[in-house]
């Protein structure tokens, strides 16, 4: 998810780039083209940098998905769809008891039969593979805010440390209690966390999180 929060239409250097996960990442590689007049990031959770063994079991090996997309009778769509929403509050949440059937539910459409989870996994292994490889964090001047999450069971806190390490005019915010998607387990202390930073950048001023 990326969300793209502008001073107003006349102002297009008011531009903060804030994403989730993948968006985590896609907004600090969209933030290395001083073309876009970008004037601050926040990356939460972004993937490709240190993710965690799950991730790493799942995406970074070809045995699993070979054995997934040769089973000689397709998973039915039922079980699939029943496995996909006792995970994705798991994976994607601090606490799975909290998580709202209706996110759930937006979440789990996307693996409902064997088939389109096969290609949802062939696409993650893909774009993990090109994630190592994309990140020219050299070239990014904007305000940085990395945010790591201690709950998070898909990327590892180390990922936010090792971008923060390459990013000198970077910041850490690491919150314990925040799992993959935090927007989903507090979306007011998020928000809050947004709108500190997108003023101090519209600004000039160096955040403190």
């Amino acid at each position: 998810m990326v969300d793209h929060e502008t001073g107003s239409p006349d102002a297009p250097g008011d531009l903060v780039l804030v994403g989730n996960s993948l968006g985590g990442t896609l907004s600090l590689r969209a933030a290395q083209d001083p073309g876009l007049g970008v004037t601050g990031v926040v990356s939460i959770a972004a993937p490709g940098f240190a993710d965690s063994w799950l991730t790493r079991a799942v995406a970074g090996s070809t045995l699993p998905l070979r054995l997934w997309s040769a089973l000689p009778i397709g998973v039915p769509g039922p079980l699939v769809r029943a496995v996909a929403a006792y995970l994705v509050p798991r994976l994607l949440y601090a606490d799975a008891g909290s998580a709202e059937a209706r996110h759930v539910a937006r979440f789990t459409e996307l693996f409902h039969d064997h088939r389109s989870t096969t290609d949802a996994w062939k696409e993650a292994c893909a774009l993990l593979t090109e994630l190592t490889e994309a990140a020219e964090l050299d070239r990014l001047s904007a305000p940085l805010l990395v945010v790591a999450c201690g709950k998070d069971r898909l990327v590892s806190a180390a990922s936010a440390e090792r971008v923060r390490a390459r990013v000198p005019h970077s910041r850490l915010l690491f919150r314990p209690d925040w799992g993959h998607c935090p927007q989903l387990d507090d979306p007011v202390a998020v928000a809050d966390v947004l709108a500190s930073f997108t003023t101090h950048a519209h600004r000039g001023l160096p955040h403190t999180a």
